[in-house]
């Protein structure tokens, strides 16, 4: 008898699908790590919810390092190494985040991916703990509109922009239309590119 694939799915905000770098560049790999992240921060808070504690805004998340980093890292990878360059970056990496359209709530905020990580070594084992910005963690608990990833699927995509487009199409799954929304070529070129803006005028 086959077996049914257990989907591991993140409900992101959709106003976080679109990610545009302004400081520092965004890899494929971090990209994948902040959906593995941010399902745990998720699991995490909801266990937390139902005991009835409330999650603090300076909570540190805690997930196994090989649970966070294995699926995103190149074969063969040291996991420890791996682990801090690419946390690294979404600690040091500045984002613009930008709804694809206007019916989202915020269309647009500026900020970091994680406001503190930390890999520290329990009982032998690796461990990632790590907090989010309030805004991030707070839309990523609450969700008022969101969609759902197939975090096991992303991690078969090779590069950023197939990783970003997955992102923005699993946003419209489900329109009615059959499409994205409408945006200038500018916009996708934005939106599928890991580097920050580049202004055409200064060269900046």
């Amino acid at each position: 008898m086959p077996t049914t694939r257990q989907v591991m799915t993140v409900k992101k905000p959709n106003e976080t699908i679109v990610m545009i770098p302004t400081l520092g560049k965004l890899t494929a790999a971090a990209r994948k790590i902040l959906n593995v992240i941010l399902h745990a921060t998720q699991s995490q808070a909801r266990a937390i919810e139902s005991s009835g504690a409330e999650v603090s805004a300076k909570h540190l998340f805690k997930a196994r390092l090989s649970a966070i980093v294995e699926s995103a890292a190149p074969s063969g990878s040291d996991l420890r190494t791996a682990g801090k360059r690419y946390l690294k970056e979404m600690a040091d990496v500045r984002v613009d985040w930008e709804s694809p359209d206007d019916s989202t709530g915020v269309v647009w905020r500026n900020m970091g991916l994680l406001s503190e990580v930390e890999i520290v070594v329990e009982g032998g084992l690796a461990y990632v703990r790590w907090a989010l910005p309030p805004s991030l963690l707070g839309a990523v608990l609450d969700p008022k509109r969101f969609t759902l990833l197939d975090i096991e699927e992303i991690s078969k995509l090779k590069s950023y922009p197939s990783v970003a487009l997955y992102e923005i199409c699993a946003r419209y799954k489900n329109n009615p239309s059959g499409v994205t929304s409408c945006n200038e070529p500018q916009w996708w070129a934005d939106a599928l590119t890991g580097s920050p803006k580049i202004d055409k005028k200064t060269g900046s």
